[in-house]
């Protein structure tokens, strides 16, 4: 286990007793060469741009992605930290996903006017 940050000035450092393998560019090599099986996105406040930047390439490696639940989903007692959870739509889209009536009848009633 590891970790892997962008941060130039953390490369080779040691959090804990696990030291900061390399970059997200470098997801490859180290998934590789450590024998990776899953990433764990600790991310809260990046951009979403980066999010999905790091899951399409983990999804291009074949590794599976999870994420650390929210603070916010933490503190409203929603989920504890130990729960990851599979990384969602919305978590890329920044947004709620839009659903749309199944029937063709609703959804031309939805847009008729």
């Amino acid at each position: 286990m590891g970790f892997v940050d962008d941060d130039y000035e953390l490369q080779g450092r040691k959090i804990g007793e696990w030291r900061v393998l390399g970059t997200t560019r470098d997801l490859e090599t180290i998934a590789r060469t450590h024998r990776v099986d899953e990433v764990i996105l600790c991310m809260p406040s990046a951009p979403k741009i980066v999010l999905q930047r790091i899951v399409a390439h983990c999804e291009r490696i074949s590794l599976k992605v999870s994420s650390v639940p929210t603070l916010w989903e933490m503190l409203s007692a929603k989920v504890a930290i130990a729960q990851l959870r599979p990384v969602r739509m919305e978590d890329l889209l920044g947004r709620h996903t839009v659903s749309q009536p199944k029937e063709m009848e609703e959804l031309a009633d939805s847009y008729r006017g």
